[in-house]
Formats: C-alpha cells, sequence, structure tokens
C-alpha cells in the first residue's frame, strides 16, 4: 500500500528540514512525499528542494502555490493530487516517530479500517514535552465507528485530539464521500473535517503508541489577535458544523441520535468556541453576552446535555454557561481558572 504524506508548508524555513528528516528516516519506504508550500515569502521551497536533492531514494513531490490560499485549500490539494492508496496529514513544524508509517500501514491493511489515529505529544519551544495523550488500542466496526469509540473511551477523558494529523485516512473512502476542508475557515477546518469523517466511518483503529510530535508555536495562527471578526468567524463555524448533522440526516432520511456523536460535537462547540478567547476578544461586552446567549440556545436546540461534555473543565464551562448569568459567571470562572484547576486536579486524583 503507498501511503502519500502530505505536508503543508508556509513560511517554515527553520522547521520543515525537521519535518522533512522525520519522514525520510522512516523504515517504510513506499511513500510519496507531497509538500505543498503556499506561498512562503521566506526560504522554504529552497530549503525543501535542498532535502530533495540530498534523497533521490525517496519519492518526492513539490507544489508552490503562487499566493498563500490558507491551510484547508492546501488540505483539499492534497486529497486532489495524492498519488498513494492513503493519505497521511503532517503539519510542517511537527514530526513523527520512527516507524510510524509502517505501524499505521500494518494495522489498516490487517483491519481494513478507513481511518487509523494514533496518539500524540505536546512539545514547547523549548523542547520540553508538556502533555501527552495515549489513546485505548480498539478497532471499531459499525455505523458511526469514530463516534462509538469516543463513547467508548473517551468520555472519561480530558481531551482528544478532532485535527486531522496523525491520522492515515483511506483515499477511497475520502474520495467516495467527498470529505474535504471547508475553505470558510483557516482556523477550525480540521474540526468539522473531522465530524464529517464521523459522521461516515464504519471502521477506525486507533494506537495506544505515541507516533506525532506536536509543537506548540506562539505565534501561530491561534494565538493571533481576536476581534469581532473572530467571534463571528466562530459562531459561524458552529453553526456550520450542526447544519452538516442536519444535511446528513435529511439525505440518508436519519434521525441521528448516536451518544458518541453527541460527544464530538459538544467538544467542537466548547472546546473551539474558545469562550476564554472570547471573553478577551477586543469587542464591546454587549457582543460577548450575544455570543453567549447564542451559544446556550444552540446546545438547548440541538439536545446538548451533561452527558454530551468531554472532560471535566469542559463540564464547568457548561454548567456556567447554561446558567441564568453566564457572563458574570464565566469571568469569574476565567479569572480564577488557576485555583478552580488546583481544587479539580486534586479530587480528579483522590477519585482515582
Amino acid at each position: 500500500m503507498k501511503i502519500t504524506v502530505a505536508i503543508p508548508c508556509y513560511n517554515l524555513q527553520d522547521r520543515i528540514s525537521a519535518c522533512l528528516e522525520s519522514v525520510i528516516v522512516q523504515d517504510y519506504k513506499d511513500i510519496e512525499i507531497l509538500v505543498i508550500d503556499d506561498g512562503s515569502t521566506d526560504k522554504s521551497v529552497e530549503v525543501v528542494k535542498s532535502l530533495i536533492d540530498l534523497h533521490p531514494e525517496r519519492e518526492f513531490r513539490l507544489i508552490v502555490n503562487e499566493s498563500n490560499l490558507g491551510l484547508p485549500e492546501v488540505r483539499n490539494i492534497a486529497i486532489k493530487e495524492a498519488g498513494g492508496e492513503a493519505l497521511y496529514y503532517l503539519d510542517g513544524d511537527d514530526t513523527i516517530e520512527p516507524g510510524t508509517l509502517s505501524l499505521f500501514q500494518r494495522r489498516m491493511e490487517e483491519t481494513g479500517a478507513e481511518v487509523v489515529s494514533g496518539s500524540f505529544r505536546r512539545i514547547n519551544n523549548r523542547g520540553n514535552a508538556v502533555f501527552a495523550e495515549q489513546y485505548p488500542e480498539d478497532t471499531i466496526n459499525g455505523d458511526f465507528a469514530l463516534a462509538t469509540y469516543l463513547g467508548k473511551h473517551i468520555i472519561n477523558n480530558r481531551t482528544f485530539s478532532a485535527g486531522v494529523t496523525n491520522k492515515l485516512y483511506s483515499l477511497e473512502f475520502l474520495r467516495s464521500h467527498d470529505i474535504c476542508c471547508s475553505t470558510d475557515y483557516r482556523t477550525y477546518e480540521s474540526s468539522l473535517f473531522t465530524f464529517k469523517v464521523a459522521l461516515h466511518a464504519r471502521k477506525v483503529s486507533y494506537i495506544h503508541d505515541i507516533t506525532y510530535n506536536y509543537f506548540i508555536v506562539p505565534d501561530s495562527i491561534t494565538n493571533q489577535k481576536k476581534d469581532q471578526t473572530f467571534i463571528h468567524t466562530v459562531q459561524a463555524f458552529i453553526q456550520s458544523v450542526f447544519d452538516e448533522k442536519l444535511d446528513f440526516e435529511n439525505n440518508h432520511k436519519v434521525q441521528i441520535t448516536h451518544p458518541g456523536l453527541f460527544l464530538l460535537l459538544g467538544f467542537i462547540c466548547l472546546n473551539n468556541a474558545k469562550i476564554k478567547n472570547v471573553l478577551k476578544a477586543d469587542v464591546n461586552k454587549n457582543e460577548k453576552k450575544q455570543f453567549l446567549r447564542w451559544l446556550k440556545k444552540v446546545c438547548r436546540r440541538n439536545d446538548m446535555r451533561w452527558s454530551s461534555i468531554v472532560g471535566v473543565y469542559n463540564k464547568i464551562i457548561y454548567f456556567l454557561l447554561i446558567s441564568p448569568f453566564p457572563y458574570s459567571l464565566l469571568r469569574c470562572y476565567y479569572r480564577h481558572r488557576k485555583n478552580v484547576s488546583r481544587i479539580v486536579d486534586y479530587y480528579i486524583k483522590l477519585t482515582k
């Protein structure tokens, strides 16, 4: 099975080498390394070309966009241009562990999974691992397989990855269901993509081994200034997720009641809303209150309940959100979040 490793690159001249070298040293040989430069203004393309020249034994393809199209468009180009049977997304400022691709390939061929996902660690700018998430080893078959896995294993966890990276996708699966990234959102494309996968995937497999190193970049798009545009984008994104659910129900003549899908919906709504960022956004208080009222209505209208919320801190946010005075309570919570976290963490340890 040939694997296409799709690597988006934008102004990563200091980081792209480590990313590519982690792929070059993989023991699995039947791979296509597809690098898509999204209009870099630094020397990223030159760095990539020099590595291509140094490693003629590897199959490289370099696509250079004339202008910056954004990450969602780059991911869609990868789906269209990939020459393999399976697609693995790797961000250009991250790395993968040795043996990752052979591990994923074996799992996909042994189980027939449409999606194989690994575990990951987060690394700060000093090179220190600050967080690791290792998922229970399991393969799930049947309708809404990804959602079933979440309902079975993630309900008591504090977090999980709704991103597209560190997953091996069957290209036939993605193309047959027309699963791609929405180009309307440069920040949230991965969560909407994952929700589409959750609606259609019938066989998924998770790997307990850590295979991916996610590097926290302080100046990334997720850490940019939050203003009125940010709030409107978040609102439109959340609405589009529920619209996707409604379209699926209408097209398949079904009413979705799967608890795992509601877990994913709850996580997407609260985690991507980043209510802390909304409260800090450079807009007036009324704008923030209107957004929180709207989010409360969305949760109630779509039957989001306490049991649909993943993670203790998301549960706290949800509780405050649906209370009669969410704005003042949420501000108070985030103002004293460190103390709340210490208390909650202490009681979590006591119950283990």
